[in-house]
């Protein structure tokens, strides 16, 4: 296998593991973080990094360059999914409301949106898959709650009564 094959696996298997780990949670994500850092060091103590003449720190330099790079593609694909499934949350918002306009009541299910406030009941991602998001109607208060997971260990909160959004542990 000649250099360049070689430094082409490289690359592509850390890309990679950088989208896949962007995907996932924020657990993964910060292993992700720690195992790059290590990676980055190992390759500037191994690899021969020594001064700071470049052209002696070619593979040096590369590895850093590469363990840099995934990770800013790891991070920024965690950012966007976190981002969409808010965008999500905020157009189900939206058709709850105009259901609450239009029948004078919250719906009982998300169900009772389809199919004429959404075309589908709203799913959003998390660790590789689609989940329908949590909703809550409590009748008594005429108030809900829509809930779906950020990470292994928090979730994103709308509470009606109070017309915000929270973060809960």
């Amino acid at each position: 296998m000649s250099k360049s094959t070689t430094r082409l696996i490289l690359v592509g298997t850390c890309f990679c593991i950088g989208i896949l780990t962007g995907l996932g949670t924020f657990a993964q994500f910060t292993i992700y973080f720690i195992m790059v850092l290590a990676f980055s060091i190992i390759a500037l103590v191994f690899l021969g990094f020594r001064n700071l003449n470049i052209k002696q720190n070619k593979n040096a330099i590369r590895v850093l360059l590469l363990s840099v790079g995934s990770f800013v593609i790891c991070y920024t694909i965690y950012k966007t999914k976190n981002h969409i499934n808010q965008q999500k949350a905020e157009r189900l918002l939206i058709s709850i409301n105009e259901y609450a306009l239009r029948h004078v009541k919250y719906p009982d299910n998300l169900e009772e949106l389809v199919p004429d406030f959404r075309a589908e009941v709203p799913e959003y991602f998390y660790q590789y898959q689609y989940y329908p998001f949590k909703y809550h109607l409590n009748t008594e208060q005429n108030k809900f709650t829509i809930r779906y997971s950020i990470d292994g260990f928090s979730e994103n909160v709308y509470d009606s009564d109070s017309n915000t959004w929270y973060q809960s542990d």
